[in-house]
């Protein structure tokens, strides 16, 4: 069983306490995951078996510091059996990502061969910034004081993944040791 709330601000983060009132079985998992339509499907059919609740939220409204979002997940976490807190996101979307910035090598390439490199540069630029960034996020998420006191009580597993979606592949982060690794099957 898996339940799907869209959010589109932080404010309206009663649907997420709305759901685990309205669970029929206890919820195992709480995934907040970035509103990707190829992300969510690729989470959704990885976790079909799992006692899940998916909050879709646009990275760009993510704000773990809003006190009224804080408190939805905190009051969230005390309703439901909550084991594992996911926080999913991917390339798209980063916020304090500014697009249209390219890496030197990239406006002055003129052969294909240098055109192709910088293009690759520019891409894995672009793709450790969006890892920082959710890692940042993963970090601030776990501040939020009930996630903060169950997770440090080993009560709670909180994980940051990263989609790839050119691959379809999920680096996850390690809170712990500050790294991703891949996530094989």
């Amino acid at each position: 069983m898996s339940m799907t709330l869209t959010i589109q601000k932080c404010p309206n983060a009663t649907l997420l306490e709305n759901a685990f009132r309205a669970a029929t079985r206890p919820i195992n998992w709480l995934v907040i995951t970035h509103n990707d339509p190829q992300l969510l499907h690729a989470l959704k059919s990885g976790m079909k078996d799992e006692s899940a609740a998916f909050l879709t939220v646009s990275q760009e409204s993510w704000d773990f510091e809003d006190p009224e979002f804080a408190e939805a997940i905190d009051r969230g976490l005390h309703q439901a059996d909550i084991q594992q807190l996911l926080l999913v996101g991917g390339p798209r979307a980063v916020p304090s990502f500014d697009h249209s910035v390219q890496p030197e090598t990239a406006q002055e390439a003129t052969t294909g061969y240098t055109k192709l490199l910088a293009g690759a540069k520019l891409v894995n630029m672009r793709d450790r910034e969006s890892r920082e960034w959710l890692a940042q996020q993963t970090k601030m998420l776990l501040r939020v004081p009930a996630v903060h006191t169950r997770w440090s009580n080993g009560k709670l597993d909180v994980t940051g993944l990263y989609h790839r979606s050119e691959s379809g592949l999920f680096l996850a982060y390690d809170v712990n040791r500050d790294r991703y690794h891949a996530l094989t099957s």
